[in-house]
């Protein structure tokens, strides 16, 4: 089985590379670099090219509150794109498992008052 794991730069991306060869699939991990994903037709030509079955996607835009603070419209814009296009060109191209998820740190989960109006991620 061959699996796409999305935000391969990311914390999440990171540790799934560190434990992969314990498991017998084998992962292709993107970054940024070899896909972006806010671009359908550039995120289906990928899928399709590196023939995946499944897809881990772990990809988002973020960069703590400082970043989120300063382009919080359009962290929403990337980051529903990424999602919304890998839901699609999964669909398309027939990926069989799609694992999506969001990941945080304590640190921002815990916002003060002042920052209760920086929002840029839906929570489901």
């Amino acid at each position: 089985m061959r699996v796409l794991v999305t935000g391969a730069n990311g914390v999440a991306g990171q540790g799934l590379k560190k434990i992969a060869n314990e498991f017998s699939h084998d992962f292709i991990f993107a970054g940024t670099a070899e896909c972006d994903l806010r671009n359908l037709k550039d995120t289906i030509l990928y899928l399709e090219k590196n023939s995946i079955d499944s897809v881990i996607n772990f990809a988002a835009v973020s960069g703590g509150i400082g970043l989120s603070g300063t382009r919080h419209g359009s962290m929403l814009r990337d980051n529903a794109l990424i999602n919304i296009n890998i839901f699609e060109a999964s669909r398309i191209v027939g990926v069989k498992k799609l694992v999506a998820c969001l990941t945080t740190d304590r640190k921002s989960t815990r916002l003060n008052s002042s920052h209760a109006n920086i929002s840029y991620a839906v929570f489901c």
